[in-house]
């Protein structure tokens, strides 16, 4: 059966309006690996989910409104293929649900959708975002800085090399609620340019993260995050080397501000059907100063097509540090022990549809 009509028969069971739409694709993809990892000194051989890329089934559409502007919609759902359940806390569309408008001027989108720096972390990282790479942990470390609901945005048509977006999201608190109602805004924006073979990418997000109460008049304050992400990828042949760095610093009213930082370096490689990635990286936390942990990504696909791989993924994570966790979190796991090394050696296989 043909997406298109298999599409439609998937809205109509949704809302019985799927003929409204002049476009429709149903898309999806399923990723599933076995791996064996050592965390906390505890090894483990499990099925998971989403090594390469998140499971997803999703619908998009769009509509042609004249005078070369259209309507647009995404509706995009997780789940794990390992357990067949769903995925980011069990919404329907818990990876992007947005509507709006596009066309030769950009696209102007209301809803749940990806936070502009994602894109730049995903741009300069070796392995695609992977559940392996560190840009990705890095931009997991804040749950923001990958997803958001209530976003507006507005993304540039490409002008040259340069192609940009904005966002806001407003906090949606009353003026009541404890820190008011900024409390939760969000902005944010990324930008890409090319420079011969060589793009350059930059992001920066902003959150009125939390609110805190301070002084005896008991006065709402609020914590304030700031992200920046600067990175590059290129194309010499057959190999394409990429760079990122990473900051996230916490204004704290009552307690100690922190900043994390994170840098990596790594090159894809492809060769007809065989592709290799490498990485290496290093975080640190100011919080303490002695924590410094050590990144390494090695990997290797056979691509099948176009919508059929398998991949073989080894990645590992060093404390150097004889202190907390410089980035809290690794590999899908927690935070590793002092002065230890958490590590995964993965085989599964990726199809999209």
């Amino acid at each position: 059966m043909k997406k298109s009509l298999l599409a439609l028969a998937v809205i109509g069971a949704f809302a019985g309006a799927a003929n409204a739409q002049s476009s429709v694709t149903l898309y999806g993809l399923v990723d599933t690996y076995v791996e064996s990892d050592k965390f906390h000194n505890t090894s483990n051989t499990k099925l998971s989910a989403g090594g390469l890329s998140g499971p997803r089934w999703g619908l998009r559409g769009s509509e042609d409104l004249g005078g070369g502007t259209s309507a647009i919609f995404t509706l995009e759902g997780g789940y794990n293929s390992d357990a067949g359940t769903l995925g980011q806390g069990g919404r329907l569309f818990g990876r992007t649900a947005f509507v709006g408008f596009g066309g030769g001027w950009g696209q102007l989108t209301v809803g749940r959708q990806y936070a502009p720096i994602f894109y730049t972390q995903a741009d300069s990282d070796t392995d695609g975002f992977s559940s392996f790479s560190q840009p990705a942990h890095l931009s997991n470390i804040n749950g923001n800085t990958l997803r958001q609901d209530n976003q507006i945005r507005y993304t540039t048509a490409t002008l040259g090399t340069f192609k940009g977006m904005v966002s806001y999201n407003p906090g949606e608190n009353p003026s009541t609620a404890p820190g008011g109602s900024t409390v939760g805004r969000m902005f944010g924006a990324n930008f890409t340019v090319g420079a011969g073979p060589v793009n350059i990418v930059g992001g920066y997000h902003r959150e009125n993260a939390t609110s805190a109460t301070t002084g005896s008049s008991s006065f709402n304050v609020l914590n304030n995050r700031t992200v920046f992400a600067l990175g590059a990828n290129s194309t010499f042949g057959s190999f394409t080397p990429v760079f990122n760095y990473f900051k996230q610093k916490t204004d704290n009213v009552t307690a100690a501000d922190s900043s994390i930082k994170g840098w990596s370096v790594g090159s894809g490689w492809g060769m007809g059907p065989w592709a290799a990635q490498v990485q290496y990286g290093q975080v640190k936390n100011d919080l303490f100063t002695s924590a410094n942990e050590k990144f390494y990504l090695i990997g290797g696909d056979y691509i099948f097509s176009k919508r059929t791989n398998i991949y073989l993924r080894y990645a590992e994570v060093k404390d150097k540090g004889g202190t907390a966790s410089a980035s809290g979190g690794y590999l899908a796991v927690s935070a590793i022990d002092p002065d230890s090394m958490n590590r995964v050696l993965a085989l599964g296989v990726r199809h999209r549809f």
